[in-house]
This record gives C-alpha cells, sequence and structure tokens, in this order.
C-alpha cells in the first residue's frame, strides 16, 4: 500500500518536474529589441551616402537600427528556437555617383534562431521586391547570461547574407538584364548585408497553464491535505 510519505515524495518529484519543464515555456515581455546593423559592403553596393529612416518605433544610431520586438517566444534557455518578430521598419536611401536615387524598404521582419533565418518585406523604390526569408547567417552567438526564467540576454548572428531568392527578386526590381543578373550575382551573395543582435532585457510572462498542470497541482494539494490529517491525527 502506498504511504503517505511515498505518495508525497512522487507527488513533489511530480511537481519539480513540471516546474523544471516550465521555465522554458515562456512568452518574453517588453522591452526587446532587434538591433540591425548594416554592413559597409551591403552600403557601398547600394550607392554613396546612405540616409537611414527608421519608423514603426525603430531608432537609428549611425548604421545600427534598433526596431522594437512585438512577438518574442523562446522554449529553450539556450535560445535554439528563439523567435522574435517587429513591427517596426526602415528605409535606405541612397545616391549612385551617376545621381540615381535608390530607396530600399525593409518590414515585416522577423527573425528565427532555429533555422537562423531573417524573414522581411523588400521593397525598391515603393514597390515590393521580395516578401519572405530574406537573409540567413551560419551562426549565432548566445550571450551566457540569457536565461527563460530572468528574459534578459543578448544574441548576436554572423554576417547574413542575401538568400538566393532574395537577390534574384532584388536584382530583378533593379531593373538588371539576366546578363547584368549573372555578372553581379555572384558578388552581391557574398556581400555580407549585416548583423542581428536581439537584446532581451526585463521580466517574462509565465505561460498559461495546461490542463495536466492543474492535476498535478492537485494531486499536490491533496497530498499536502493528507500528510496534514495524519500529523493530526
Amino acid at each position: 500500500m502506498l504511504s503517505i510519505r511515498h505518495f508525497a515524495q512522487a507527488t513533489s518529484a511530480a511537481v519539480a518536474l513540471f516546474a523544471a519543464a516550465s521555465v522554458n515555456a515562456a512568452t518574453f515581455a517588453a522591452p526587446v529589441s532587434l538591433d540591425f546593423t548594416l554592413s559597409t559592403d551591403i552600403l557601398g553596393f547600394l550607392g554613396n551616402a546612405p540616409i537611414i529612416t527608421p519608423a514603426g518605433g525603430a531608432t537609428v544610431s549611425g548604421t545600427t537600427i534598433s526596431l522594437p520586438a512585438s512577438n518574442v517566444t523562446l522554449g529553450a534557455s539556450t535560445a535554439a528556437d528563439l523567435y522574435a518578430a517587429t513591427a517596426g521598419s526602415f528605409s535606405i536611401k541612397t545616391t549612385s555617383s551617376a545621381g540615381v536615387v535608390t530607396t530600399l524598404d525593409l518590414s515585416n521582419l522577423s527573425y528565427n534562431n532555429a533555422t537562423k533565418a531573417l524573414t522581411a518585406t523588400i521593397k525598391l523604390n515603393g514597390v515590393q521586391a521580395s516578401s519572405g526569408v530574406a537573409l540567413t547567417t551560419a551562426s549565432a552567438l548566445v550571450s551566457e547570461n540569457f536565461d527563460a526564467v530572468l528574459g534578459t540576454g543578448l544574441l548576436q548572428t554572423a554576417n547574413m547574407f542575401l538568400t538566393d531568392g532574395a537577390a534574384t527578386s532584388l536584382m530583378g526590381a533593379m531593373g538588371l538584364t539576366a546578363f547584368q543578373q549573372l555578372l553581379i550575382k555572384p558578388t552581391l551573395l557574398a556581400t555580407s548585408f549585416g548583423t542581428l543582435a536581439v537584446d532581451v532585457t526585463g521580466s517574462v510572462a509565465p505561460a498559461v497553464p495546461e490542463p495536466s498542470t492543474y492535476a498535478l497541482m492537485g494531486v499536490g494539494l491533496v497530498g499536502i491535505a493528507l500528510a496534514a490529517r495524519r500529523k493530526k491525527a
């Protein structure tokens, strides 16, 4: 027959197991920012004297655009599956040596660390050129203090590069001929677009308990009640 002591031990183990799992089931609350730093290479490719204009709550400092995250989720303290999206956007206005003005807009940005990919809508001079996975990176470095419980930490990607599809769409929007694209594409694909940092600060909102969670809590309360009754007896 199961004794009160054994029942309590089993209950404690179950509750502890759930508590450990719930740590990684957090949804981050603000403030979280996606800080995108443009590379000098891509700015040089686009043209001279770039003018970066932020929108949607984003801010700019030099060549770094900080975009407030509106949706950030994390299922592991390693940030392996970190997902962050932002309603912020920015545009890059450049002028070539020939005096041609080009405006590149990036909006609907989101980063998925599981795939190391940045999704975005890219417009060239007001016309949509690409939508979907725009940039990918080979790796991302997570700071040691990235914590799913405290909601703090910093993730920094390596150089991000245009995907083949995004590069092709962008060159097509530029009006380049097939031959010109053939010549330019290798260079464009090898040119770093920049790096991304996901800066997480502040607290996290606890996940809503699943039905099984309430069941475990009920078992725990029953165990406590039985133990208290036996002590009185």
